[in-house]
């Protein structure tokens, strides 16, 4: 009887050990996210903080906390286009599109 509560017990400590060990956040879930680099980005335990760089042509950077299996975001600013410096075009040349709000990727 006594050798089957302590396999009982045994039992339940490895599970809810295994339970905690997985509730860490994953990149998976960042997934569906658009504009975030997530090439250096691991799995990351419960407590840490992680610094994302938006993608190439994208500011600013973002922070974010794995809290319960979550990433929690610590930033108040979305990745936004890189805003392009106006082009100055002389009088025979044809611009067509905005050269005054061109942002990253846009072609003028």
């Amino acid at each position: 009887m006594r050798l089957k509560t302590l396999r009982l017990i045994f039992g339940l400590l490895l599970c809810t050990v295994n339970v905690v060990k997985g509730q860490g956040c994953s990149k998976e879930q960042f997934i569906s996210t658009k504009h975030l680099d997530l090439s250096k980005l691991e799995d990351t335990p419960n407590g840490n903080t992680v610094r994302l760089s938006c993608a190439v042509g994208y500011v600013p950077m973002l922070r974010f906390k794995c809290e319960q299996g979550l990433w929690i975001t610590q930033s108040d600013l979305p990745c936004e286009p890189v805003k392009c410096p106006v082009i100055q075009a002389n009088n025979n040349v044809v611009v067509i599109g905005d050269s005054k709000d061109a942002t990253y990727g846009n072609v003028i």
